[in-house]
């Protein structure tokens, strides 16, 4: 059974020449005057060093907070750099699923001031400074001087925790790395019985049943695809047939049976991955607002999925693992 704790990151340090600097030195180069070129972009993840956790926002609302989650390859938690119009060698870090920009709320100059997201709007609190914290990096807002840092407030560890504007003293909270092949791809451990998520016979048919397994990380079918649907939620797609999570017959009855189906874009293949506090995740199918958990609260191998009312109960909890790690680089 996949341990139900943090998966812990290898982290590998570069160069300083990273996409963060290149941002910078595009806006540098000789002749340029006005607004920042198009580079090319590039997805990553940042993470908190301390925790090993990604920030991440929860929807595409302007003034969304953002937090520090379990990396689990959410589209939220994307973001890219680019070259502020402001220049100084100052960058505007970018979501990447609501193109938003990471900003200090009102632009405030105090510590405690709210870290959130909003429109790209050339205010002092969306342009960051990168100042080197040794393997890792600090975001500086450019809302005060001297510059203070984004922190995970405390240096809390966490899932949930939001980011605020503090003075830099070198504590945990306030260093940040990247992660540049981000996580895209999930096991799905259930809380209840330990066993991973995986189709039944490894079949390629549409209408295959989805059921629990015993986990065995080298087994294809038992890995899912984490994509992006409408509304902040995302699609699951079997690494080994190629096909969705979906609800049978898109119903919305309890009971309803857990099966892949070809990609089709319905509500029915879309979920929302709802972090509960512990690591752990709900999974709410769109279509039916019903959760998905193991038939009858059961811990056999090769038991079914349905859906169903939330109960509170433990089969409908799951850990979503990150199948690859990815290259963990200093953000500087």
């Amino acid at each position: 059974m996949p341990s139900l704790s943090p998966t812990p990151l290898v982290v590998r340090s570069r160069a300083l020449v990273t996409l963060l600097a290149a941002a910078v030195l595009l806006a540098l180069a000789p002749g340029h005057t006005g607004p920042a070129r198009a580079a090319p972009r590039q997805e990553i993840n940042i993470l908190s060093a301390h925790s090993g956790k990604c920030l991440e926002v929860a929807s595409a609302a302007e003034g969304e907070a953002v937090r520090q989650q379990r990396c689990v390859g959410s589209p939220r938690a994307l973001w890219y750099v680019r070259a502020s119009e402001a220049g100084g060698g100052t960058v505007n870090i970018v979501n990447a699923y609501s193109g938003k920009c990471l900003e200090v709320e009102n632009s405030s100059p105090l510590n405690g001031a709210a870290i959130r997201q909003g429109n790209c709007e050339g205010r002092p609190g969306a342009d960051f400074g990168l100042a080197d914290a040794g393997n890792n990096a600090w975001l500086q807002p450019a809302t005060a001087s001297p510059r203070k840092c984004v922190e995970v407030t405390g240096s809390s560890l966490e899932d949930g925790a939001p980011l605020r504007q503090w003075d830099c003293a070198r504590q945990p909270g306030a260093e940040f790395i990247q992660r540049s092949d981000p996580v895209r791809e999930t096991t799905l451990v259930n809380v209840n019985s330990g066993k991973c998520l995986g189709i039944e016979g490894r079949s390629p048919d549409d209408g295959a049943k989805v059921v629990q397994l015993t986990c065995s990380g080298a087994a294809l079918d038992q890995k899912w695809q984490v994509g992006t649907a409408a509304g902040g939620a995302v699609t699951l797609t079997n690494v080994y047939t190629g096909k969705c999570l979906s609800i049978e017959g898109a119903s919305t009855e309890n009971g309803a049976r857990g099966v892949q189906t070809t990609c089709g874009g319905g509500a029915e293949q879309a979920w929302l991955a709802r972090p509960q506090g512990t690591g752990f995740h709900t999974l709410v199918n769109v279509n039916s607002a019903k959760l998905l958990g193991i038939k009858a609260v059961s811990s056999d191998e090769g038991a079914e999925t349905d859906q169903w009312t939330d109960s509170g109960t433990r089969d409908q909890l799951w850990q979503m693992i990150p199948s690859v790690t990815g290259v963990v680089d200093r953000l500087a």
